[in-house]
């Protein structure tokens, strides 16, 4: 019957001797308990498609227990959506052009008081503000979806 031969000690280690063990991490669900995560979807189109109907489909079935929803949209895009749930809360916002920079400060201000987890912008216009702004207002996890294909990305 062939030996187990042990693992290498690392370097400067004695034989015989135990590695030092790292304390096991803390659970993740200990976070989860704390505080529900913050979740901002992010669109900047002015009129309601498939793709802002992905998003309230996300927005009326995400897990009240777990997340607490955001969304920030045009006021245009806002008033085609009765449907949206209540509880969701609402940053009306136009940013569709890199000089509106008034509206991209709100943004980020909205994202770091209190602080979202995660910003999931909606189609390629919406990610290139909203990846930036989270980023730099270190949201951290920031999701884009195209909702179309890009064989150019």
């Amino acid at each position: 019957m062939p030996q187990i031969q042990p693992a290498r000690l690392a370097s400067g280690a004695q034989q015989g001797q135990d590695r030092p063990r790292r304390p096991d991490p803390e659970p993740r669900t200990a976070v989860l308990e704390e505080r529900r995560l913050r979740v901002l979807h992010f669109s900047n189109s002015t009129v309601r498609g498939g793709a802002e109907e992905h998003m309230l489909t996300l927005l009326r079935g995400l897990d009240r227990a777990r997340f607490e929803l955001h969304l920030a949209c045009s006021p245009r895009l806002r008033s085609q959506l009765p449907d949206l749930p209540s509880d969701v809360r609402v940053l009306p916002l136009d940013l569709r052009a890199p000089w509106q920079v008034g509206a991209a400060l709100r943004l980020a201000q909205y994202l770091r008081q209190p602080p979202i987890d995660i910003v999931h912008s909606h189609l390629f216009c919406a990610s290139r503000f909203a990846s930036p702004l989270a980023r730099m207002a270190q949201v951290p996890v920031v999701i884009e979806t195209p909702h179309l294909r890009e064989s150019w990305r």
